[in-house]
């Protein structure tokens, strides 16, 4: 039987392993570096849509544009700790759905120019914020491959 199979469908449990999968490798990342791969989830995420590049790269612009934002903020409000998560949070919710506006309004409604998730670029601007811009990217394509490669490996995610 298969623990993430019991009564769902394939590709909601292809989901449930991934996120699993990318909460371990978060998980092993910061425990042996020291260094998180932009949220605990963001791997998992990501890894289901690193066949749709043009997609993660609108996830990284959010996400930069989440940075950018909430440093711009910083000069004229206090924050720190929970409060700039949850600013970073609502920054990249807005920030998420301006951007889904302007590509179906303006642009062309194309499923690759989405971005992955509504926290997943406050997640990333987050980290970025934490350690670095650097290590965060990096950690995160480490993961997040490891993630597919497992995925690949155990059948769950077919090309």
């Amino acid at each position: 039987m298969n623990l993430f199979n019991a009564g769902k469908g394939a590709e909601e449990s292809m989901h449930e392993l991934s996120i699993a999968l990318g909460i371990f490798g978060g998980l092993l990342s910061y425990e042996l570096l020291g260094i998180s791969p932009g949220g605990i989830v963001t791997p998992g995420y990501l890894a289901l849509f690193v066949d749709q590049p043009i997609r993660i790269l609108g996830t990284l612009i959010v996400s930069f544009a989440t940075y950018g934002a909430v440093r711009l903020l910083s000069i004229f409000m206090l924050l720190f700790g929970k409060r700039r998560f949850v600013v970073a949070m609502l920054v990249s919710f807005l920030l998420r759905w301006g951007w889904e506006m302007l590509i179906g309004q303006v642009l062309v409604n194309s499923p690759e120019l989405r971005v992955v998730g509504f926290i997943v670029p406050g997640l990333i601007a987050n980290d970025f914020e934490r350690q670095g811009i650097v290590n965060t990217l990096c950690i995160l394509t480490v993961v997040t491959a490891f993630v597919r490669l497992l995925l690949l490996s155990t059948g769950a995610l077919v090309f």
